[in-house]
């Protein structure tokens, strides 16, 4: 029991339970939201709408409504779609930035890109490290978080491919491409189309997903945290 509060105000009450995030969180869901919006805008005025289907931006957007609504779900299902793809992408711009390659070809897009590009994507670079530090200080570790980032994540890619033009190829609905040939990738893209995109959302399930799921799992363990 907090003393100083029963001291200032004379009864026996507990005090009021902190609020997650704070007073930063809802301003950085804003933040999000407000950037989701933008980079739609973006994309519409260069003519490229279905764009916005990207899981990343769609992650923006759960990010945005999961810190406005401080909703332990909705953050950290954001973090565990999110992590993993905008790691990549950082090591992706900073190689880049450095040697002048793309060594996981993230950030081709990038090359000779305009101003409002850059400004549409600059969320890689934020949104990410705000979600693990509000997951981090809250110990928020969600069960159900897991099975609402795959089926969020293959329902894109299954909405990508029917409705998205091939050349696109938004969530890699369509193949992964690389500029190398890497046998266990030829094999996934000639895979038949159901199965393809099946077989895609087990291997981000597996490797980007369910390593960030069990990361929260264990610091709540560890800390001996309950569900929150």
């Amino acid at each position: 029991m907090d003393l100083n509060h029963v001291e200032q105000t004379g009864q026996n009450t507990p005090p009021a339970p902190r609020l997650l995030g704070g007073w930063l969180g809802p301003c950085l869901g804003w933040l999000c939201l407000g950037h989701f919006a933008l980079q739609a805008l973006i994309k519409l005025g260069q003519e490229q709408p279905e764009q916005i289907l990207w899981i990343s931006h769609v992650g923006l957007l759960v990010a945005g409504l999961g810190l406005v609504l401080r909703s332990r779900l909705l953050i950290a299902t954001a973090l565990i779609q999110l992590f993993m793809l905008h790691t990549l992408w950082l090591i992706d711009v900073a190689v880049w930035q450095s040697f002048g390659i793309f060594p996981l070809g993230a950030v081709v897009y990038l090359n000779g890109a305009d101003t409002w590009t850059w400004i549409g994507t600059s969320y890689h670079f934020y949104c990410v490290p705000a979600l693990a530090i509000i997951v981090w200080r809250w110990r928020i570790h969600e069960r159900a978080a897991l099975l609402v980032a795959v089926t969020l994540s293959l329902a894109l890619i299954v909405l990508s491919r029917a409705i998205v033009p091939p050349e696109a190829n938004v969530n890699w609905a369509f193949g992964i491409e690389t500029d190398k040939p890497i046998h266990a990738l030829t094999l996934l893209n000639d895979l038949p189309g159901n199965l393809y995109m099946l077989a895609l959302a087990a291997f981000a399930t597996f490797l980007l997903f369910i390593p960030v799921f069990w990361s929260l799992k264990y610091r709540a363990l560890r800390l001996g945290t309950q569900k929150s």
